[in-house]
């Protein structure tokens, strides 16, 4: 009998228990390394831990460019509507009478308002609930039911009660014939009796704050309310817009808006609470949003993805636009297949008629060889050729700056040439193109279907997808309101200390730290085209994120795994050479140069899961970040306010018979201060300021903060401080001696008598006679040098001799290893672009002119070989050895006929005015544009002697003269009187300065 009554419990509890121990060795045994990882992740958090960059310091140790810390205020939708008393009201407000989120800015309409809500009772939102029970459809029953439970649970979180008591007023509500207010309920759950006058507070004290807030950031009056409204409706725009993909597949921007309008919407307008209008709104914003989206991301990922592939052709780049068109839950390409194999339809794949659920596009003509997986897509529609598109309403995109003008191809075979020949630019360009008539083919089909199935009501989708897509509003709404929103860079810091002080009156707003690459506008103005030269860092571009997709990958997945000596070991590689998505590189110019020295290595901060703390005495994955190393400029600070000042403010000459007032009144040029060595002292441009307004009448440069030490964005003929060169050049090839006489003289040329020699006449029209070097040099004789230019006799003899002193060559300012970073136009275009030099080429050559040109580095560099005897390589930054340079193949006693005729320059010379300072020096007036009546207008000349040409003119040279410790070029843009009679007055200016003057005291001590 017992046996009977017991026998069936023993053996339940066998079972039971053979089951437990299976169960326990499936644990153990099969699923051990699940588990294993469950209890590792137990409280385990990791971060990243970013490094500083290197500070970049000019010569004396002052800072130019450094990581700061700066604060930004941000703000978050989901914390502001649930816990600020402005947004609970408007969410509540919005729940119970079914209209938009509407933020009230009125303290006493916001009073008004929540007491309205809050004299609701739980039997009428329970009437709100149910009401459409009997009469409506089941998908407006629940919408009803979520607004219903919306609304209680903001009008509950107006209260603001403690968590007991709103435990108690919550029970209190799920009462649903409970006719008293929730007001009445909150009371008695609470205790408190002036609940009333405590709401009206807290909605004004609310307002005030945002004001006070408003005020601290500088928004105009009553904008900050409106600005938060405006996330709220982004946030609202991106749910509508994840619950039309999750019912059909694909995102709404891909269908115009007329398409779109032509989808019965009214589940999502409902679910939203939106109206026929702010539907529309939506409409328009998705559809801009995507083709924007499309070309700024979509295309040039794909472009860069198919170049990463193994053949990097064509197909590569449309197999990864072809993923952007793919529906959700597709596994095949468009391209795939026939029509006859994708059901009755020519375009689409349909499941059932009136109900759509997986359009797919198919382009009609099918691939006639498998060379080109492309040709299905670019034979076209209707036999439209690819250049012919209409492009509707994408023609907004296509007509900016950036894409206009680009030349679409005219076939397959061409886009696939341009394609594999094609520059990285042209590549986007093509890649951009593709998408965009893949989309307005897929749009045509689209568009086609929706017309036949819109009986005049709208294409409704099947109940089970909206069900589907609703299902999933809650997490949509909670996901995208989480987001964290940019509410303001770099504010000032009474905000940063009122919302951190008082976070509890300032719900939703948050304030993070970010290091900001900045640069210091205390050492120099932010507009000085120096920055240039420094550059700027970037974070990581596109290309970049997908070259290290498996390696982040790679990473995430050791975040999370069981700690190993070899997981560790991987992942601390990872830590150190992975990019951090906000990292900075250097993009440019010294950034770019030094980033090795300036870029150090992420740290990794970690506490770890249960199981490994009890295994482990210390966490070996952590590691403490390696900041990057300061780099030292060459550039002296007094020196490049000095230069930048005399450059950008010049004082008028005071020649009363020559002068360009309207250059000295808005000047364009350049100047350079190196040490004999070639570190870079000064590269100071003019203007520093963009937009200022151009001297009528001349070239326009002077609109431009363009850098111009090393840059040419015109031509750019150096002039006579040519000349020493050609003299150097020409005694060293026994072309002349120093000593030898060429004659200047008065020869018939375009009908009178002017002296010069050939092609190049001379600036003194009776000539100077017969002259030797030394002379010809401090007159600047132009009929001596072009004699010489004719006795170089070729174009390669020319070349060796400007090479020789480092023009058409790279300065060296990147580096002897070959870096880059610093932009320079070192190449002289004529050497590269004429096949050969004519003898008036030649001629003019040697005298600067025409075929000889040079940025003022290069001509600073030139005459620092002059002054050492070796040509050396310019650096704008210190690594703590000297520059490398190079001796000139020039014997001393020709090197010092040529300096001392230049020190007479100065004394005697073209450059007479600076005769009080210790200095060797050249002139140069090179001829830039034909003078024309209207620049020879605002010039003053005496009679009779009319400027023939618009000239840039230069004074280069050294100081002291016997022992070099300063090289100087001066640089004046588009002038229209020569050196003599403008850039000497500014050198002289610039080498009287206290700053100039200082150096060279200190350096001579």
């Amino acid at each position: 009998m017992i046996g009977r009554r017991f026998g069936p419990l023993v053996a339940i509890l066998v079972v039971m228990l053979v089951t437990v121990l299976v169960r326990t060795a499936r644990i153990q045994i099969a699923e051990h390394e699940i588990w294993a990882k469950e209890a590792v992740n137990l409280e385990r958090r990791s971060s990243l831990v970013p490094y500083h960059r290197g500070k970049i310091l000019a010569s004396a140790g002052e800072t130019m460019v450094e990581d700061v810390e700066r604060y930004q205020l941000t703000f978050q939708w989901r914390e502001f509507r649930r816990e600020n008393t402005v947004g609970q009201v408007a969410l509540a407000s919005a729940a119970w009478f079914g209209g938009p989120v509407d933020l009230i800015s009125d303290p006493e309409e916001l009073g008004e308002r929540a007491l309205t809500l809050l004299r609701l009772s739980p039997a009428d939102l329970n009437r709100l609930a149910s009401s459409s029970l009997a009469h409506e459809e089941l998908e407006e029953a629940a919408v009803k039911r979520r607004r219903a439970a919306d609304a209680g649970f903001y009008i509950r979180r107006i209260l603001e009660l403690d968590s007991r008591s709103e435990g108690r007023l919550r029970q209190l509500m799920s009462l649903k014939e409970e006719t008293r207010s929730v007001l009445e309920l909150a009371a008695s759950a609470s205790g408190r009796v002036n609940l009333e006058g405590a709401v009206r507070e807290r909605c004004w004290e609310s307002l005030d704050d945002l004001a006070r807030m408003e005020l601290l950031l500088g928004r105009p009056r009553g904008s900050l309310i409106s600005e938060l409204e405006g996330r709220g409706e982004a946030v609202a725009d991106a749910v509508a817009s994840r619950l039309f993909q999750s019912a059909l597949g694909f995102s709404a921007g891909r269908l115009q808006t007329g398409s779109l309008a032509r989808i019965d919407l009214s589940w999502l307008r409902r679910s939203l609470a939106w109206s026929e209008d702010r539907e529309s709104l939506w409409r328009e914003r998705v559809r801009e949003n995507w083709r924007e989206w499309m070309l700024s991301l979509e295309a040039p990922e794909a472009a860069l993805r198919a170049r990463f592939t193994e053949d990097g052709s064509l197909g590569d780049l449309l197999v990864f636009l072809s993923l952007v068109f793919r529906s959700e839950g597709a596994s095949d390409f468009p391209w795939t297949g026939t029509p006859h194999a994708r059901g009755e339809s020519d375009v689409f794949q349909l499941a059932s008629l009136p109900e759509l659920i997986e359009p797919l596009p198919l382009f009609l003509s099918e691939l006639s060889h498998d060379e080109d997986h492309g040709a299905a897509l670019l034979s076209g529609l209707h036999g439209v050729r690819l250049s012919e598109l209409e492009l509707g309403d994408w023609r907004i995109e296509w007509s900016s700056e950036s894409l206009e003008g680009w030349k679409a191809p005219e076939s397959a075979q061409e886009a696939a040439e341009r394609w594999a020949g094609a520059r990285t630019s042209n590549q986007l360009r093509l890649s951009q193109w593709l998408a965009t008539r893949w989309a307005l083919e897929w749009e045509h089909g689209w568009s086609s279907l929706l017309r036949s199935l819109d009986q005049g009501a709208g294409v409704r989708l099947s109940k089970a997808r909206v069900k589907s897509a609703l299902d999933d509003r809650d997490h949509f709404l909670k996901d995208l309101g989480r987001r964290v929103h940019l509410l303001e860079d770099s504010p000032d810091y009474e905000a940063v200390f009122l919302l951190t002080r008082y976070p509890e009156r300032f719900r939703g707003f948050g304030v993070e730290t970010r290091t900001r690459r900045t640069a210091s506008e205390a050492e120099l103005s932010s507009s000085d085209p120096i920055w240039k030269i420094l550059g700027h860092a970037r974070t990581m571009t596109l290309e970049d994120s997908l070259s290290q997709e498996g390696d982040r990958e790679e990473f995430g997945a050791l975040r999370v795994a069981l700690r190993t000596e070899r997981n560790d070991a991987s992942l601390k590689r990872l830590v150190q050479t992975l990019t951090r998505r906000d990292e900075q590189h250097g993009a440019e110019g010294v950034e770019r140069l030094m980033d090795e020295e300036l870029s150090g290595e992420n740290g990794y901060k970690e506490r770890e899961g249960l199981a490994e703390q009890r295994v482990r005495s210390g966490n070996s994955a952590n590691m403490s970040p390696v900041h990057g190393e300061d780099v030292r400029l060459t550039l002296d600070l007094s020196l490049q306010r000095a230069a930048s000042e005399s450059i950008n403010h010049p004082d008028p000459t005071d020649d009363p018979r020559f002068l360009d007032e309207a250059w000295f009144a808005s000047p364009t040029g350049a100047i350079c201060l190196i040490t004999p060595e070639g570190q870079v002292l000064a590269a100071a441009s003019a203007p520093n300021v963009d937009g200022r307004a151009a001297i009528p009448h001349r070239d326009g440069q002077g609109a431009f903060a363009h850098e111009r030490s090393l840059r040419r964005y015109t031509g750019l003929p150096v002039g006579s401080v040519f000349k020493p060169f050609t003299a150097l050049w020409c005694l060293e090839e026994g072309l002349v001696t120093a000593d030898q006489s060429l004659s200047c003289v008065p020869r018939a040329r375009d009908g009178r008598m002017v002296a010069g020699y050939h092609s190049v006449n001379c600036h003194r029209s009776s000539g100077h006679g017969a002259l030797v070097m030394s002379d010809a040099l401090k007159v600047s004789c132009n009929a001596y040098f072009a004699q010489l230019g004719g006795r170089i006799g070729s174009k390669q003899g020319f070349i060796d001799c400007a090479q020789t002193f480092g023009f058409d060559l790279p300065t060296g300012v990147n580096g002897g290893g070959g870096g880059s970073g610093i932009r320079e136009d070192y190449k002289n275009p004529s050497f590269h672009s004429k096949g050969s030099f004519s003898s008036s080429d030649l001629e003019r050559g040697a005298n600067g002119l025409t075929v000889m040109e040079g940025t003022p580095l290069q001509v600073a560099r030139a005459f620092a070989s002059l002054a050492t005897g070796a040509l050396p390589t310019l650096s704008f930054t210190q690594d703590g050895s000297p520059s490398a340079a190079t001796p000139l193949s020039i014997s001393a006693h020709h090197l010092n006929t040529v300096r001392e005729a230049l020190i007479q320059v100065a004394q005697i010379g073209s450059a007479k005015l600076l005769s009080g300072l210790d200095v060797a020096v050249k002139t140069g007036s090179a001829d830039y544009l034909p003078m024309s009546d209207q620049v020879a207008a605002q010039l003053h000349y005496p009679r009779g002697s009319k400027p023939s040409s618009r000239k840039h003119t230069w004074v280069a040279g050294w100081s002291p003269a016997r022992n070099p410790r300063l090289i100087f070029v001066v640089y004046l843009h588009d002038v229209g009187v020569t050196s003599s009679h403008s850039a000497v007055f500014l050198a002289r200016q610039l080498l009287e300065r206290e700053e100039v003057q200082a150096y060279l005291m200190r350096t001579g001590q």
